[in-house]
């Protein structure tokens, strides 16, 4: 089955360059090379973001795409992901007074198995650090949640309160900061699933406060 296309996140308040700068140090431990910068452009129809993917840019560094985005609504960045042979998509767009950020997968990137990790584990890693490093408070990716639009954290609670945690065969990957969701109301989600669902959407905490739900790793990577 294949993955969402987006992942959407909550919107950070930072400018925009300071919002790619960011991650900086956690692309260059993975070996991110930024080749093509595409232009974010906000669509009057629909009234909503979108990617311009026919009018792509060669860039050789974020600095490059930054200037290119002075102009823009935003910049979504394509990487080579040197550490896992494959492409990634950073977008980031200004809103109001804040940024929005979103991931794009190459369709393998959940799949590979760099140094001898599981499936998906390289994945799941990485959506935990950039969540973290970013200092976004929440990331929903599945049916519903894989549009380029700002992740509404109230309604994403919102639904579980009302409909629980999703089931199976729903793939996706949701992180939400222990500031927006205790741990007595993620017991009380948790409660209430039966062990098959528990199995295929499995939770886990970050050592930096975040809940984490994902259907994609099948090892128990953060309990080694």
């Amino acid at each position: 089955m294949s993955p969402p296309r987006w992942f959407q996140m909550s919107a950070v308040r930072l400018p925009l360059e300071q919002a790619v700068y960011q991650s900086q140090l956690l692309r260059a431990s993975h070996r991110f090379i930024a080749r093509r910068a595409l232009r974010i452009l906000w669509d009057p129809d629909s009234k909503s973001f979108d990617v311009d993917f026919g009018n792509d840019q060669p860039i050789q560094g974020d600095a490059q795409a930054l200037d290119l985005a002075r102009t823009w609504s935003g910049v979504a960045i394509a990487y080579d992901v040197m550490s896992i042979r494959a492409s990634l998509y950073l977008g980031f767009w200004r809103q109001a007074e804040a940024t929005c950020l979103s991931v794009e997968t190459d369709t393998q990137v959940p799949y590979v198995t760099p140094n001898g990790m599981a499936q998906g584990e390289w994945f799941e890693r990485f959506m935990c650090d950039y969540v973290n490093t970013c200092g976004v408070l929440a990331c929903a990716s599945g049916p519903g949640w894989s549009s380029m639009e700002p992740l509404d954290v109230a309604q994403l609670i919102a639904r579980w309160r009302k409909e629980g945690l999703p089931k199976r065969p729903t793939r996706g990957f949701f992180m939400v900061s222990k500031d927006l969701l205790s741990s007595a109301e993620m017991d009380s989600f948790l409660r209430g699933r039966d062990e098959q669902d528990s199995r295929w959407l499995r939770y886990f905490q970050t050592p930096t406060g975040y809940h984490v739900l994902s259907t994609w790793s099948r090892r128990n990577w953060w309990a080694d």
